[in-house]
């Protein structure tokens, strides 16, 4: 992602046809993708903000429901994670965000062109150098990927 941050998930489609061209079979079942949640919690240390992990739990239930209801879904019930640095867009509101803060607050999905996309709501984007927390979900656990499973 973090080598072409312009484009949401970008990569996630061919990282996961390069382990599972065909699918990733389990019994009869042949699974052709998992959950990916992408956060940014650069410059956000929650507890020197006075902000609790219970309010950014409802902040990501309330300003991303898509994220959120993946995060809940119960029949994704395995999990890997990581973290890394890397550039990225930091969204702006109406008027480089000197106009309050952008009234979208999530991108719904895959393979969006993150700056045009914002910029339908009155929104701008910077450059930025900012830390990716990604998990990944999954109805199984693919075991030889090297990932990190809980």
């Amino acid at each position: 992602m973090a080598a072409n941050y312009g484009i949401s998930h970008y990569g996630y489609a061919q990282d996961f046809s390069s382990y599972w061209p065909n699918g990733y079979g389990y019994g009869d079942l042949i699974y052709t993708g998992f959950g990916e949640e992408v956060f940014f919690p650069s410059g956000s240390a929650p507890y020197s903000l006075g902000i609790s992990p219970y309010d950014m739990m409802g902040q990501v239930r309330s300003e991303a429901p898509v994220h959120w209801s993946e995060l809940m879904d119960n029949n994704l019930t395995y999990y890997g994670y990581y973290i890394a640095d890397g550039p990225s867009y930091s969204i702006l509101g109406p008027g480089g965000g000197y106009g309050g803060p952008c009234p979208v607050t999530e991108i719904p999905g895959p393979d969006i062109n993150i700056q045009q996309f914002f910029a339908q709501y009155g929104c701008s984007v910077e450059v930025a150098n900012e830390s990716y927390f990604v998990i990944e979900l999954a109805q199984v656990c693919p075991l030889g990927t090297g990932a990190k499973y809980g």
